[in-house]
C-alpha cells in the first residue's frame, strides 16, 4: 500500500535588532531552552538550537500541516516578550527571521545544496 512521508526540517536563524551583541553567554542557554519549548509547543520538533552574541540558529521539524510563517511570527512575539532571561530585557527584541534549508539535505533535483 502505497503512502507519502515528509520530514520538514527548517533553519530558522533570529537576529538582534541591529545584530547588537545582546545575548549573554550567562543566560543564553536558558533562551535556547525557551525557544525549544516554543517550538514544542507548536507542535514542532527542537531538533537543535544555538547561537552567539547577536543571532540564534534553530534547526526544527515541522509538520505538513504548520505554516511556515505562523511559526516564524509565533515564536518571534512569544520570545520578544517572554519571561525576562535577565534585567535588561526590554533591549532584546528578536527582529530579521531567516530560513534556509539545512546544510547537507539534499534538494528535490538531487543535487546538494549550496550554501
Amino acid at each position: 500500500m502505497p503512502s507519502t512521508h515528509l520530514s520538514l526540517h527548517y533553519h530558522l536563524i533570529f537576529s538582534t535588532k541591529d545584530h547588537v551583541a545582546l545575548m549573554h553567554k550567562d543566560w543564553r542557554g536558558r533562551l535556547h531552552a525557551y525557544m525549544g519549548g516554543i517550538v514544542n509547543d507548536l507542535g514542532g520538533v527542537p531538533e537543535t538550537i544555538g547561537g552567539v552574541e547577536d543571532h540564534v540558529h534553530l534547526l526544527i521539524g515541522l509538520r505538513a500541516t504548520h505554516r511556515l510563517a505562523d511559526v516564524l511570527k509565533e515564536i518571534k512575539s512569544l520570545v520578544s516578550a517572554g519571561p525576562a532571561p535577565h534585567p535588561g530585557r526590554d533591549d532584546l527584541t528578536i527582529v530579521s527571521p531567516v530560513v534556509s534549508p539545512p546544510a547537507n539535505i539534499r534538494c528535490p533535483s538531487g543535487t546538494k545544496q549550496s550554501d
